[in-house]
Order: C-alpha cells, then sequence, then structure tokens
C-alpha cells in the first residue's frame, strides 16, 4: 500500500469514527474532573467507612480511577475503535465505493486497524496528561511518570480489546449485534481469568499494572509488565494480515 492510498483511506477511517473518540475522550476527561473534585471528601470521610483505613490521593486515583472508570471505559471505548468495516458497509450501502477504489483487501484491514490503534494510543496518552493536570488544579500531585506507565498499560490492553471489535466486525454485519456480542465476550474473559489458576492472563489486571505497584501509595516500583506489552504488539503485528486474510477468504 502506497502512502497516498493509506493517508486516503485512514482519513476515511478517521471521519467515520472520529465522533467516537472525541466521546470518549471527554467522557473520561469529564469523570476525571467530577472524581478529583470530590476526592477530599472521599478521602476524609473513608477512615470512618473502612475501620479507621486511611488512603492518600494516590491510592485514591488508583482505586477509583485506573481500577475502576477508567478501566471499563477505555476498554469500551477501544472495543468501539474497532468497529466497523466493509461487513457494515454492505448494510448501509457504501461498500460499491469501497471496492471500487484501486486497493487491496489488505490495504483497507491496515487502514482501518491503522487508525483505531492510533485513537487507543491517544486516547491513553491524552489520559496521561490531563490526570496530572487536574490533580495540580485541585491541590493535589500526581507523578506524570506513572500516570505515563499507566498509559502504556492501557494502551496495550485497549489494542487488544479494539482488535475483538474489528474481527467480530468481520463476522457480524449488524453493529447492534456485536456490541452484546464483544460485551459477552469481555464478561466471559473476566470472570473465568478471576480463577486462581488463569490469574496470570487477566488482561484487566494488566491493565490496572497490579503486582508492579508499591503497597504504600500503589505507585509503580520503578517498572511496568513490559513482556505482556510486548505480547500485545506482537498480537497487533500477526492479527493485520490474518484479518486481511479472513477479509478475503469471505469475500468481503
Amino acid at each position: 500500500m502506497t502512502g497516498n492510498s493509506f493517508k486516503f483511506l485512514g482519513y476515511r477511517y478517521w471521519l467515520e469514527s472520529r465522533s467516537r473518540f472525541f466521546i470518549a475522550a471527554i467522557l473520561l476527561f469529564a469523570i476525571t474532573l467530577y472524581i478529583f473534585g470530590h476526592a477530599g471528601s472521599v478521602i476524609s470521610l473513608h477512615p470512618g467507612i473502612h475501620a479507621g483505613r486511611i488512603i492518600n490521593f494516590t491510592q485514591f486515583v488508583w482505586v477509583v480511577l485506573y481500577k475502576g472508570y477508567f478501566l471499563t471505559i477505555f476498554t469500551l471505548s477501544s472495543f468501539i475503535f474497532g468497529l466497523g468495516g466493509l461487513n457494515q458497509e454492505r448494510e448501509n450501502g457504501n461498500a460499491l465505493f469501497t471496492l471500487s477504489l484501486p486497493v487491496k483487501r489488505i490495504s483497507l484491514m491496515q487502514s482501518k486497524i491503522g487508525i483505531a490503534s492510533l485513537q487507543v494510543i491517544a486516547l491513553s496518552l491524552l489520559s496521561a496528561l490531563f490526570v496530572p493536570a487536574l490533580a495540580f488544579l485541585y491541590g493535589y500531585h500526581y507523578p506524570i511518570s506513572d500516570a505515563f506507565l499507566f498509559s502504556c498499560l492501557i494502551t496495550a490492553g485497549g489494542l487488544t480489546f479494539m482488535l475483538l471489535g474489528v474481527f467480530l466486525s468481520l463476522f457480524i454485519s449488524k453493529q447492534l449485534l456485536i456490541i452484546p456480542a464483544g460485551l459477552s465476550i469481555m464478561a466471559t474473559i473476566y470472570f473465568v481469568t478471576k480463577l486462581p489458576s488463569l490469574k496470570h492472563f487477566n488482561i484487566f489486571s494488566f491493565m490496572t499494572g497490579a503486582g508492579y505497584l508499591n503497597n504504600d501509595d500503589f505507585l509503580f516500583n520503578q517498572n511496568i509488565n513490559i513482556p505482556g506489552i510486548c505480547l500485545s504488539l506482537l498480537v497487533l503485528f500477526i492479527s493485520v494480515p490474518v484479518l486481511g486474510f479472513c477479509a478475503r477468504r469471505m469475500d468481503l
């Protein structure tokens, strides 16, 4: 695929999905703004509710944001970024235009996955910027280095769920059916990997940095799960030609 073809197809897929990206970014920002606005009261009331246990701001951020709202919203957003493609274009009548373009099926798949991957990365980088910034705005301190380390982990996990969206879009034409199917698969993964024998394969724990944090402040021990990140990138690299092959075999 030539650079011009990638730019054209990439811009086309961006126009189709940009509303999803902006909604996800605004939602993450708004939730962070709201939570930080109530952080003081939650932290002060925590000892009375939880038998005298005191928590600090960085612990609060991890429990409420990175293990809670961020994990949920980012996972769902990444999955939604992967939706769309030729199968859905057949449903809405736009496939004839796409198929008339002088590009191969693999080029369409590369462009789709490329733009969706960039959206996942951009969303995680935005979160790494506004978490420390909003913390400072409310008079707290959250290390920007830890925010970027969390960004790396949620990016790697998000790319995996994005690929799930791309994969389901190959086999299910109606997006209203893809979403419940994807949610069912993600819920199954979540509960199955809660089993003690499979806990090391829990991608949700991987995204939160569990096992790589200090016990006192829930910040990183100067490292993150590098093997897990490399594995996610390898899966992404392998998935592009595999999904392109599936699209050709299905005549999409």
